[in-house]
């Protein structure tokens, strides 16, 4: 199905303002209609006959939609805040129970790779107008501070710069443990296809893959995702080189190569002096698991310098040498490949010009404390004038990074902007502020030039479950 087609299809779905339940109970009747429409109007999870199927069920969801949406006028009319807090809490969690009903959809069968990123990169797209119409709900209605509504609305606001996936995710165990009893368990094969396709995996998966994949089944590198992504690094790690050794699977080897293992310094330095990078890498991060990419190091002023690599020093502990060794090592040739699990790229963008009255609505909704609203004001200008919305965006936990970007670009206030670039790479992990500051450290002409401080902040975001990531650091030496 064509991109313009799918928007086309959820473009009535959003045209009209939204509102919906509840500072009410679970039992109460406009739960009830909630939870009868999520039964009845749900997606599957996968396709069998493309397009065509797609648009069919698209049209009963969008349906039903509107037909539940008509029936909390009253609410949104209200004059007194609770009631207006019910309908932003509940018109939010309409918008985005249908934004992670279409990202989550499975390709239909036959799709070669090329064809099912196609698929899915279509579907996130269309999907985007969805997750900024309930985060402005959302946000506005925990603003309130109205009761029971604002407290269940905050809970379902993105955390700054969460992935679309992630946020579905942590919505349907919001909902499950909410509003609705736990999901019958899946087998092993289905939940090595959500892990891998979908990124949205139920917690019952994770010991279902682990015990498959230490029985013989190809679903290491999916078990070891989800053990890595609860702390459990060493785990993972033999979970990867089971999937790696024993079945080939190109993307556990890949993720396992990214693992830095505490007690592996020596073989890592090892690595390292035969000429291997991610040796190095793995060293690195090893001697700098206390201080985080030498987060305070690589602030204004004051930088990682790049003196003469010394990998004695390195193994001694001293993080800034390691990354110097890294830096010397990428001149002499570039980060491999690394192939990856699949799974849906991306973060929530803005898509097209908004219209005026998407843009009073920006406007409302910034004042109001919205975040998210404010990046969007910015966006509608351009230079010194986006700088008033992003400050305001920053003071709500949003688009800190962004705002450090423009006070570098514009040289107002060049070490305050570092910092928050910085800030938003190492304590956020956006990926946009970590190729920003390292560009700006690579260069050197706002700040004192370092090698090490922009590969260390390059490579922050290359991690074993995201490995999309590590070659752009190639793009610091061309």
């Amino acid at each position: 199905m064509r991109p313009a087609l799918i928007m086309l299809l959820l473009s009535a779905g959003c045209s009209a303002s939204a509102s919906v339940s509840t500072e009410t109970p679970v039992d109460s009747p406009l739960e009830r209609e909630w939870q009868s429409y999520r039964e009845q109007s749900a997606l599957p999870t996968s396709t069998a006959g493309g397009g065509g199927e797609l648009q069919a069920m698209l049209k009963t969801k969008l349906a039903a939609l509107k037909k539940l949406e008509a029936t909390y006028d009253d609410l949104r009319k209200a004059d007194d805040l609770g009631s207006q807090a019910q309908a932003g809490f509940a018109s939010g969690r309409l918008y985005l129970n249908l934004a992670c009903e279409l990202i989550t959809l499975g390709p239909p069968a036959g799709l070669d790779t090329a064809q099912e990123t196609a698929w899915r990169g279509a579907l996130l797209g269309s999907a985007r107008p969805m997750f900024a119409k309930a985060q402005d709900h959302l946000t506005t209605a925990s603003r309130m501070d109205a009761g029971a509504a604002s407290e269940r609305a905050a809970q379902l606001v993105a955390e700054p710069d969460e992935p679309p996936l992630g946020l579905c995710r942590r919505t349907a165990e919001h909902w499950a443990a909410t509003t609705r009893p736990e999901p019958a368990p899946m087998s092993a094969e289905d939940c090595a296809t959500a892990t891998r396709s979908l990124d949205a995996a139920p917690k019952h998966c994770r010991q279902k893959l682990v015990e498959a994949c230490r029985g013989g089944d190809d679903v290491c590198d999916e078990a070891a995702r989800l053990v890595y992504e609860e702390g459990g690094v060493e785990k993972a790690h033999q979970l990867w080189s089971i999937g790696c050794d024993d079945h080939g699977r190109k993307a556990a080897c890949g993720a396992r190569s990214l693992v830095a293992l505490p007690g592996s310094s020596a073989a890592y330095a090892d690595e390292c002096r035969r000429g291997d990078v991610l040796g190095c890498l793995r060293l690195a991060r090893v001697q700098d698991l206390k201080s985080g990419v030498q987060a305070g190091t690589c602030q204004g002023k004051a930088v990682m310098s790049d003196k003469s690599p010394a990998l004695d020093a390195c193994e001694a502990g001293d993080a800034a040498a390691c990354w110097s060794v890294v830096a010397a090592e990428l001149k002499k040739a570039p980060m491999p490949p690394i192939e990856g699990l699949g799974g849906i790229l991306g973060s929530l963008l803005a898509g097209g010009e908004p219209s005026d009255e998407e843009i009073a609505t920006f406007r409302a909704n910034c004042e109001k404390g919205s975040g998210f609203s404010c990046t969007q004001m910015a966006a509608t200008v351009e230079g010194a004038a986006r700088l008033p919305w992003l400050e305001k965006a920053c003071a709500l936990k949003v688009g800190c990074g962004d705002l450090g970007a423009d006070l570098v670009e514009l040289g107002t206030e060049v070490e305050r902007g570092t910092r928050l670039l910085v800030s938003d790479c190492v304590d956020q992990g956006r990926g946009y502020s970590c190729s920003r500051a390292a560009d700006l450290f690579m260069a050197g002409k706002k700040v004192p030039r370092s090698a090490s401080c922009a590969v260390a902040l390059s490579l922050h975001t290359c991690t074993p479950t995201d490995p999309w990531n590590c070659a752009s650091v190639n793009d610091l030496f061309r």
